[in-house]
Formats: C-alpha cells, sequence, structure tokens
C-alpha cells in the first residue's frame, strides 16, 4: 500500500498518518491509539524506521529456512493491492465460515468503518472527512445502506398490520 515510514507522525498532540487519495490530495487520519501501537510494533519488527522516511511502510516478509534456524526478512518493496487482499483473504478463512470469508475483501473493512463509525453516532461530515470523501452524496451511501434496515417501509406495514 502507499503509507510510507515518513507519513507517521503527530499533529496538535494527534497521531496521525498523512494520507495520499485520489488526485494527489493530501489528508490527515487521526489513529487510535491502540492502531499507532500496532503500527509502532510492525515497525519495530519489520526493522522499518532505520530504511528512511520514503520507504513503504508495509511490506511482504518472507521466512527464510526452518524451525530454530528460521529468519524472517522484509522485503525492500510496498505491498500491492493484490497483496493485501490475499494477506486478508487468508486471515479470513481461518477465522471465518467460508462463505463469510469470500465476501470479505479490503474494500469491506473501509465499509465496516463508515458503517460502525455511523452506527457510533459520528455525523456524516466526519464520517466523509475521515473516508477522504469529496462529494457527501458518496458517503450518504454508507448511511443509507445501514439505515434502509434500521428504519424499513416493512417496519411500518407491520405496524398497521398487527401482529
Amino acid at each position: 500500500m502507499g503509507l510510507r515510514v515518513g507519513d507517521l507522525g503527530e499533529d496538535q498532540g494527534f497521531r496521525v498518518a498523512t494520507i495520499h487519495g485520489k488526485g494527489g490530495k493530501l489528508r490527515q487520519a487521526k489513529l487510535a491509539g491502540a492502531t499507532w501501537d500496532a503500527l509502532q510494533a510492525w515497525g519495530d519488527a519489520a526493522d522499518r524506521w532505520v530504511q528512511g522516511p520514503e520507504v513503504p511502510l508495509f511490506v511482504a516478509v518472507r521466512k527464510i529456512g526452518c524451525g530454530a534456524q528460521a529468519v524472517w526478512t522484509a522485503a525492500s518493496e510496498a505491498l500491492t493491492t493484490r497483496s493485501l487482499a490475499r494477506i486478508i483473504q487468508g486471515h479470513a478463512h481461518r477465522a471465518l465460515s467460508t462463505q463469510a470469508a469470500a465476501r470479505l475483501h479490503p474494500h469491506a473493512l473501509r465499509h465496516a468503518f463508515a458503517t460502525l463509525a455511523l452506527e457510533a453516532g459520528a455525523s456524516l461530515r466526519r464520517v466523509q472527512y475521515a473516508m477522504g470523501h469529496s462529494d457527501p452524496r458518496t458517503t450518504e451511501r454508507y448511511d443509507r445502506a445501514r439505515e434502509n434496515l434500521a428504519d424499513n417501509a416493512a417496519d411500518y406495514v407491520a405496524r398497521v398490520l398487527g401482529p
């Protein structure tokens, strides 16, 4: 993915990642404490910090050898979108049913973020900013999908018809 070591930092006392969006637009994404800690642990384990600010943060890791003699080594090139999808699928197949795992892909995680933020009470505008959507109608799609079940016409019909 496109995140580089130098994209992690702090702004106004908050831990952030500088995101390189579509059209070369830059924005900052606030990182939760657990996310920051996980990124720090990954950077330490993969020896990313000494490589310089321009190196990719997320790279493939390969195991060389086996048993006690095995050594893990980090590649120099960034993970591709396809590589990330394979990693997500691998974890999904270990944790979920085959049917559920087959539906999980990187964009589903993005969709889950938006839906959970809206469910927790975040305003549509805040979610729009966090997602990097320039048009609020793009973000509204996540809210409509959520509300279609929460406030559905079938519920009103059921109330009229009774038990």
